[in-house]
């Protein structure tokens, strides 16, 4: 492929806008490298908006960076492994949960979840997931909460029951 230096980017780029179509390439955050100079190119705006114009002039030995836009899952609560997992379109919420190793189930027993979109806003389970969701496995076993609380209850029992024992032997209590 020729490049005509001296030719504007809006030009280069609308003419080779299919280059620029991937869902997965940042072209709002692209760059030119030229020696060690990096210029912000705007190439979303350069391809959908048809009213920008840019004073930038192809180079010699420029270099146009289009980042890689990765998006991810992010999964949380009561799952063996919480973090962040690539997203995979088509894939549910039951996808991810696995991904982070499935529910712990003495923290999660009903399979309860919460899934909010990048915007915050709640989803059903029946919701497309989307990059970006979260997805948080809740914490609602009563076994749980059992275990969480038993051991202050029962030294604490433990303690007035010895307290009570020792005032009863030395006379205090009658």
């Amino acid at each position: 492929m020729t490049f005509s230096a001296g030719e504007k980017y809006t030009s280069f780029v609308r003419s080779h806008s299919k280059w620029f179509s991937s869902s997965v390439a940042d072209t709002a955050n692209s760059y030119i490298v030229r020696g060690s100079e990096q210029i912000p190119l705007d190439v979303y705006k350069i391809v959908y908006d048809q009213n920008f114009e840019s004073d930038e002039t192809l180079q010699s030995n420029d270099t146009l960076v289009i980042p890689f836009k990765q998006y991810f899952v992010s999964v949380s609560g009561a799952v063996k492994v919480p973090g962040r997992y690539p997203y995979i379109p088509d894939r549910g919420w039951e996808y991810y949960i696995s991904l982070a190793g499935g529910f712990v189930k003495t923290e999660n027993s009903r399979q309860k979840i919460v899934i909010k979109n990048i915007d915050g806003k709640n989803m059903s389970k029946s919701d497309p997931i989307t990059p970006e969701t979260t997805i948080e496995a809740v914490t609602n076993s009563g076994l749980y909460y059992f275990n969480l609380y038993a051991p202050i209850i029962t030294t604490l029992i433990g303690t007035i029951s010895t307290a009570l024992s020792i005032l009863a032997v030395t006379g205090v209590l009658k």
